[in-house]
């Protein structure tokens, strides 16, 4: 399964990766590259390079990830990982919410199918409780 590649302790962040991570950690929503590079443009960061590569690095640590469907990141909310993370998608406000998904990956039995997860994206989509009760409706 997945490891964590890189420690995240104290002091190992760079400037760049931690107002990159502060800019996510601030956000209400997950935020593209450039919806960070724009949250970020009262600081030394200037071109989209450095948040990618400071998006690469918080991903390698476990601090961020990246919602496939949206091309967008959020921090991590949870403390460690053994399994890919999960989201639980709202299509009407685009609010996020990270789960763990392991008890169902484990429910598919790769291993028992010659078969090693090297990398997982779970996204489900549909509204949020807030939506649902309001009657929004996905675009």
């Amino acid at each position: 399964m997945l490891s964590i590649e890189t420690p995240d302790t104290p002091g190992s962040r760079s400037s760049n990766e931690e107002q990159v991570y502060d800019a996510l950690r601030n956000s209400t929503r997950s935020m593209s590259a450039y919806e960070i590079l724009g949250a970020l443009r009262d600081t030394n960061i200037r071109a989209a390079v450095q948040v990618y590569r400071a998006l690469e690095r918080l991903i390698a640590k476990n601090r961020v990830h990246r919602i496939e469907s949206l091309n967008a990141f959020v921090v991590c909310r949870c403390e460690a990982h053994s399994t890919p993370a999960g989201f639980y998608i709202c299509d009407a406000c685009g609010s996020t919410c990270e789960f763990d998904p392991g008890p169902a990956l484990g429910a598919l039995h790769p291993a028992d199918r010659g078969f090693e997860i090297q990398q997982a994206s779970i996204e489900l989509r549909g509204l949020c409780t807030r939506c649902a009760s309001t009657g929004a409706r996905s675009p």
